[in-house]
């Protein structure tokens, strides 16, 4: 056979090997270079609303949409109960996250995939629920030859009245894709998670400095195997950190400095 059609057809091959690769996605050669979701701020287009925080859950569940404002009216009038705190489950922040994207985008969750989690509360005595709520979601789309991923966030703030979103923006599609979160398959939701974590340690933590500190915890690709919960002093000095399988409530515990404070 002559060497050049050989040739030929080995650069052929090779160019459509390349094309494949792109179509699949970036970073099979440098992970570094995967991007992944970090804040709202990344996003190409960002906005927020008001809303009711002491009335929205209850509006939801009577079936109401007109429940995202674009203007002030009277959320500034009333103060939010409990001292000026909110507990919400998991499930509570879902439905607003769901809510505000049939609202925002005109169309449902169904297609798109979560990818992430993330919830923040203060440290108190009765910890139950939290204070904000983040969420990301995200699903393939053709851009070119390459397949990436749309990416949405809703950041949910009841404190301050507030719903803050951010889109337009596609990610590259690593090799084997991103791991989504199936809450059809997850039997430790945001609320287990803290009621474990303050069971092993968590409690004793916040105590040791008198509730000074917040938990931050989430769940998604980039936490490895779970929720990720920790507590944290007020200047950002982490004093408990534990990770659970959301699926068997196991934990590890990666972090007690809390213990030095008490001469544990």
């Amino acid at each position: 056979m002559n060497r050049k059609p050989r040739f030929l057809i080995i650069t052929i091959m090779l160019l459509m090997i390349l094309v494949l690769i792109l179509s699949i996605g970036s970073g099979l050669f440098d992970e570094r270079r995967i991007l992944y979701p970090t804040t709202v701020g990344d996003f190409g287009e960002t906005g927020d609303y008001r809303i009711n925080s002491e009335t929205i859950l209850e509006s939801l569940s009577q079936g109401e949409t007109d429940i995202f404002f674009t203007e002030n009216r009277d959320l500034d009038s009333y103060t939010p109960p409990g001292g000026g705190t909110y507990s919400w489950s998991q499930a509570d922040y879902m439905k607003i996250a769901t809510a505000l994207h049939q609202f925002e985008w005109g169309e449902s969750l169904e297609g798109w995939r979560l990818f992430r989690m993330m919830f923040y509360t203060n440290c108190d005595d009765n910890l139950n629920g939290f204070a904000i709520g983040d969420f990301v979601f995200f699903k393939p789309v053709l851009r070119g030859l390459a397949i990436r991923y749309s990416a949405r966030e809703t950041v949910i703030h009841p404190l301050v009245d507030s719903v803050t979103w951010g889109g337009s923006r596609t990610y590259p599609r690593p090799l084997l894709g991103w791991r989504s979160i199936d809450l059809t398959r997850l039997t430790v939701s945001a609320d287990d998670a803290l009621k474990l974590a303050e069971r092993n340690g968590g409690e004793e933590a916040r105590l040791a400095v008198q509730n000074g500190c917040y938990v931050f915890m989430s769940l998604g690709m980039q936490t490895g195997e779970g929720w990720s919960v920790m507590y944290s002093q007020n200047n950002g000095t982490t004093l408990f950190e534990t990770l659970i399988d959301p699926y068997s409530g196991e934990y590890k515990i990666l972090n007690a400095d809390y213990k030095s404070l008490s001469g544990q």
